[in-house]
């Protein structure tokens, strides 16, 4: 009885186990259920199914298996797989400050008498960021496609942050990951299903508590017992599954980078300290358990003959079912199975014609660029005066000719003409009559030196255009020295910002025109550059490189709490980078660009200068962007900045991020929000360009508006006090309502206290006004960054108390008392830095030895780079700055030495890429600006007939033998024509006067249609060529009577 009561439990107790099984569908107790497959069934070797094993959910056939139960193994199977043992020299991961390695010590089999298995076990941390852990990898490389298995359990809650992984890999781009995530936090914890390099998002995975949850319908048991995961990999698709859940289907046809290529499996427990992946790494040792693995696949090194034989062999003849737990041991294989695939190389031939062709057309272009380059920066030497050129001119005039009648020099009469004109005839005199006198002018034409009475000039586009024909017309030229003609447009800018000031003078911001400057007039002197705010400029853009350098590769320089590589760091984040590298160094970029924004208006108070910075403004500081936006877009599509993905694992720092765009639709809507996006706020673009530097155009644009709208309000208001109450009221709101408002008030009341009130002559002249006024504004400039020093050495967070004080846009309460509370975003504004930009702008105001500083010639060569460093240093840092860093650490440099290559290397890149880079951006910037404001103020050039200045005659008559009649000739000109001249075609002459007008001969016909052409061309140069230019000059065309010509 004792006997049958005994087999009656054991039978329940089976029966039991099988229905927990199916409705679970998960091995709920692995070790007994195994152990009772290897005592009471006999085990059924893999060699005894030659005909491959057979997947009945997915119907795919797999030829070789590799299967290792933990428990029965009285030593690690070194046949199947190998104990990995490495140190990684840099992880590629975005947030990764930890480097990966792996020790033999670390992986060995448990003693625990429940349930046997083998064991992998990360160490903490070494001081120098490697994180020692264990894995296995199988000794066969070819598998490629196939069905893989292993139950596993995490390591137990707050254990620390580590990983667990099964993973078929090649490199990171063919790779299927699906990994046990054990975070600082337990319901942090979870489960990551990854594919070649993708980014851990809590997408791609399920959280433990989801898993465990039996109110669920996919309901498994928890990872922090034992679990059985899954991938199953075929051509079509990839399937993750936890337990008998699918988790996650991917798609051949949905990825480009869909895994083919074959690969062995790892088995591996390990941490790199990512903050969203795993966390950690973990600060006591970390042990995970696996109590088996299966694995069923097909090999890359089974040709074409040996899959006949199969399948000629498996004809009819059932394979083994991969289901089958009683199945134990691995498919025989050749040494060839363990080596690492490798991609054939194709055959290439050298096409000799196109790398001739390129490398020509290669040297023809460095040679352009080299001669355009050597012709910048070569002086050109006059060796002929002007007087002396007037003089060579004119000595062969007679004295008759060098006087027109109406007081102009006449050309000789040696000079060539296209045509000849036997007799007397009128021509198109050129000559511009002065009636009011324009500011500015270029030198068109050139008058005599003795002949000062009169001006002669061509003012606007139009006349440009007429200027350009003279020499070509089917008529005399008109009386003036042919050398000296000179039809050029300089342009000259003043559209001011914040890396570049032009100076001053109330002149235009953008001057164009065309004139011919005589003693009448005079030459105004060459604008004088405020040298020294120049110079804060120059400082100000070296320090902002520097903070980006120091966040790119030595973040704890910058960053309170970072990752240290040597203890000096801390005392340079303690002491210098409060002076030296603080974003406060951002607000004189502000002030000075406030400063000259509005500086022409409070002294002339012409809206045309508003205007001119309204138009300018954005296409001055957008296009630039946009052109080195769209470069970058080009190289981080080309892979430049591949190396940036590697680098926080050695600089320790997960600052630096840049992605490629999805779209150019994507790149089109970044770029326009730079001009819509309301400050503050970040950019969408700095996820896609080099440093988020790019963050401060919108506050410049917002600045720029409020500024000029401002300066129109304080002009008006006139009596000192009112305008001080009105100053003080707007930067008391300004900084409350955390608002950049505050620099740019800043700006604009040292401008108006410069230029209305000649501040700095009044305080200059009493000593001890002086004294006291630099005293005081070295006391603000050096307070305001002392307080971030403050802050450090003492730990009071000043920064962020003031950071509470404003008010929360959403609720309305102060900051400190909402769940924005603590340190500030960097794009928002702080006290200290608006104090520090008070203090040190009107420091280099009062200052003169701080002017000398600030102008040596040093720092004026490199003012004008400082928009293109702006744009570019960024880029730098995290392509070739990255690549250094990589390569020097592999090679196992220490990190002070690497530092200093490195720096060396960025800067050095940078300087001989200023020559080339600099005026392509002005170009782009200046000229493309100024020809937008001319285009806005400037009456359009006047319209011309197509055939201007031939007329429709040279095609009505082209088959004719007529002689040459100038286009502006009327009355007895008309007459001139050979009456012996074929007739003109009639068609043309009735498309001008219909098909009624009758006509006595040829010669009628010819002769109406010249009059026609010549008295239509008359009118419409009367009525167009008659206009006044932006500057007020009426230019009129007159027509003059020429005498006869003779032949040269």
């Amino acid at each position: 009885m004792l006997l049958l009561w005994s087999l009656l439990q054991l039978s329940f107790s089976i029966s039991l186990a099988l229905r927990m099984h199916a409705a679970w569908s998960t091995v709920l107790l692995p070790g007994l259920a195994t152990a009772w497959l290897s005592v009471g069934v006999a085990a059924t070797q893999t060699r005894d199914c030659s005909c491959g094993f057979y997947d009945a959910s997915t119907q795919h056939l797999f030829t070789e298996s590799t299967i290792v139960y933990f428990n029965e193994s009285s030593g690690l199977p070194l046949e199947d797989f190998a104990v990995e043992s490495y140190e990684h020299k840099y992880e590629r991961d975005w947030n990764a400050v930890y480097r990966q390695g792996a020790a033999a010590s670390n992986v060995r089999l448990s003693n625990s008498s429940s349930f046997p298995s083998l064991e992998l076990a990360v160490a903490p941390p070494t001081q120098d960021h490697l994180v020692v852990g264990g894995g296995l990898r199988t000794s066969r490389r070819d598998i490629q496609y196939g069905s893989f298995r292993s139950l596993m359990r995490s390591p137990g809650p707050r254990a620390g942050g580590s990983a667990l992984s099964m993973l078929v890999e090649y490199n990171y781009t063919q790779s299927i990951e699906l990994s046990l995530q054990n975070m600082e936090q337990p319901t942090d914890a979870w489960v990551s299903m990854l594919m070649h390099n993708e980014g851990a998002s809590r997408d791609l995975g399920v959280n433990y508590t989801t898993l465990s949850n039996p109110s669920l319908a996919n309901h498994t048991s928890s990872p922090w017992d034992w679990i059985e995961i899954r991938v199953d990999w075929t051509q079509d698709a990839v399937v993750y599954s936890i337990g008998s859940v699918r988790a996650r289907t991917v798609l051949a046809r949905d990825e480009s980078d869909f895994p083919t290529v074959p690969s062995p499996l790892y088995i591996k427990h390990w941490s790199i300290g990512d903050i969203y992946q795993t966390q950690g790494p973990p600060a006591i040792a970390s042990v995970a358990n696996v109590g088996w693995v299966r694995m069923f696949f097909n090999s890359s090194l089974m040709t074409t003959p040996k899959h006949e034989e199969f399948d000629a062999r498996c004809h009819g003849v059932d394979a083994c079912a991969v289901d089958d737990m009683a199945l134990r041991g691995s498919s025989i294989f050749s040494p060839e199975a363990t080596l690492a695939w490798e991609q054939a190389k194709p055959k290439t031939q050298f096409r000799v014609p196109a790398i001739v062709l390129i490398s020509l057309f290669m040297t023809m272009t460095l040679v352009l660029l080299l001669n355009t380059f050597l012709r910048r920066i070569t002086p050109i030497k006059h060796t002929v005066s002007t007087k002396q050129a007037w003089t060579e001119n004119t000595d062969s005039l007679q004295p008759s000719e060098r006087q027109h009648p109406s007081g102009n020099a006449d050309l000789p009469s040696q000079a060539p003409t296209l045509f000849e004109f036997p007799q007397s005839h009128t021509v198109v005199d050129l000559a511009v009559t002065h009636l009011a006198q324009g500011r500015d002018s270029f030198d068109l034409l050139g008058s005599s030196p003795t002949d000062t009475a009169s001006t002669t000039t061509l003012a606007g586009p139009g006349a440009a255009q007429d200027a350009r024909h003279l020499g070509t017309l089917a008529f005399p030229p008109p009386a003036y020295p042919a050398r000296n003609i000179s039809v050029t447009w300089p342009i000259e800018e003043e559209i001011d910002k914040t890396w570049q000031e032009e100076g001053a003078a109330p002149d235009k911001a953008i001057k164009s025109g065309l004139t011919a400057t005589t003693a009448a007039i005079g030459l105004q002197p060459p604008k004088k550059r405020v040298e020294y705010l120049a110079g804060v400029i120059a400082i100000s853009s070296i320090i902002v490189t520097q903070i980006h350098f120091y966040l790119t590769f030595l973040p704890a320089v910058v960053k309170p709490f970072a990752p240290v590589h040597y203890v000096s760091e801390l005392w340079a984040y303690k002491i210098i980078a409060p002076y030296l590298l603080n974003l406060s160094w951002i607000g004189p970029f502000l002030t000075i660009s406030t400063r000259f924004l509005v500086a022409n208006y409070l002294r002339d108070g012409d809206l045309r200068n508003v205007a001119e910075k309204t138009i300018g403004r954005i296409p001055r500081l957008l296009l630039p962007i946009v052109a080195a936006a769209l470069l970058e877009y080009f190289l981080i599509d080309w892979g430049v900045i591949n190396s940036l993905q590697s680098l926080p694992s050695i600089s320790w720092s997960t600052w630096p991020y840049a992605a490629v765009y999805s779209s150019f639709g994507q790149f089109l809507t970044e770029i326009l929000g730079l001009i819509y996006l309301i400050p503050n706020a970040a950019p969408q673009i700095t996820t896609n360009y080099c440093t988020d530097v790019l963050w401060t155009i919108p506050v410049q644009l917002q600045g720029s508006w409020q500024a000029l709208l401002s300066v129109i309000v304080i002009r008006e208001v006139k009596t000192p006090w009112k305008r001080a109450s009105y100053y003080a009221f707007c930067i008391i709101n300004n900084w409350y309502a955390e608002n950049w408002g505050s620099y740019f008030w800043v700006g604009l009341i040292l401008a108006d206290l410069d230029i209305t009130f000649n501040y700095k002559k009044c305080i200059s002249n009493r000593a001890w006004v002086h004294w006291l006024s630099l005293l005081l504004c070295f006391v603000l400039a050096a307070g305001g960054l002392t307080l971030d020093m403050v802050a450090g050495l003492t730990g009071i967070p000043i920064v962020t108390n003031e950071h509470g004080l404003h008010a929360d846009y959403a609720t309305g309460l102060p900051i400190a008392q909402t769940a924005n509370a603590g340190y500030p975003e960097y794009f928002s504004p702080t006290l200290d830095g608006l104090i520090f930009s008070v203090g040190i702008h009107a420091l280099v105001d009062l200052s003169p030895f701080t002017q000398k500083m600030l102008s040596t010639k040093y720092l004026m060569m490199l003012f004008p780079h400082t928009f293109t460093i702006y744009l570019i240093h960024g880029f730098v840092f995290w392509s070739l700055g990255s690549w250094v860093c990589i390569r020097l650490a592999a090679l196992g440099l220490p990190y002070w030495l690497n530092m200093l290559v490195v720096a060396i290397s960025c800067y050095s890149a940078i300087i001989l890429s200023l020559p080339v880079l600099t005026p392509a951006i002005e170009l782009i910037g200046k000229n493309i600006t100024a020809n937008i404001w001319q285009a806005a103020h400037e009456e359009p050039a006047p319209r011309r007939p197509t055939l201007y200045p031939f007329s429709k005659t040279m095609l009505l008559c082209r088959n004719v033998s007529l002689p040459t009649v100038s286009p502006y000739s009327v009355g007895s000109t008309a007459k001139l024509l050979n009456r012996d001249a074929e007739e003109c075609d009639s068609e043309n002459s009735r498309e001008l006067f219909g098909d009624d007008v009758e006509f006595q001969d040829s010669t009628d016909r010819i002769s109406r249609v010249v009059e026609h052409d010549s008295a239509d061309e008359i009118t419409r140069s009367r009525k167009q060529d008659i206009y006044k230019d932006r500057k007020g000059v009426v230019a009129e065309v007159t027509v003059v009577e020429a005498g006869p010509r003779s032949k040269p």
